[in-house]
């Protein structure tokens, strides 16, 4: 391997990264395929946080031109792990019970658990956004979260 070959980062730049070993921005690594997934890994401080916090406030705004056609009209969710690993862990929650219950939390918004499966399944197209894995103390733990996320992705693939 080269010198070229290997990127570094001391801050994630959503302008900038590497696909396919040319520069492009985080906007160029999502796939177009629906049922996708896209996992941002780093340490600690390097800015995962607010990459996301930026792709979430984009998503939800006006000015979606630059974002390729199979990302706009799409509904952003971000969920932190953090604040929900205990719902998660404790297997009494589903995706769409995990969201109404973070929102309600946050005194956001609290839909009818019906109406908004109806959302999540076929209606509103949306990107879920998990921010802090890392942050789920224990090996044990963090692969349980996985687990569960993945589940969600099948039972929710649109």
């Amino acid at each position: 391997m080269q010198q070229g070959d290997v990127h570094s980062a001391t801050r994630l730049n959503p302008f900038r990264g590497v696909k396919g070993g040319k520069q492009g921005g985080i906007w160029e690594m999502i796939p177009a395929d629906e049922h996708a997934r896209l996992v941002v890994l780093g340490d600690a401080g390097i800015g995962k946080t607010s990459l996301v916090k930026y792709m979430t406030a984009t998503l939800a705004g006006r000015e979606t031109k630059q974002l390729d056609a199979h990302l706009r009209g799409k509904v952003p969710i971000l969920l932190y792990i953090r604040d929900n690993v205990e719902h998660i862990l404790s297997g009494e929650h589903d995706l769409v019970t995990l969201i109404e219950a973070d929102l309600a939390r946050k005194k956001l918004f609290v839909p009818i658990a019906p109406w908004f499966e109806r959302q999540l399944r076929h209606k509103v197209p949306c990107i879920v956004i998990f921010d802090g894995l890392d942050e789920v103390a224990g090996n044990e733990d963090r692969k349980r979260v996985v687990e569960w996320v993945n589940t969600q992705i099948e039972r929710y693939p649109n």
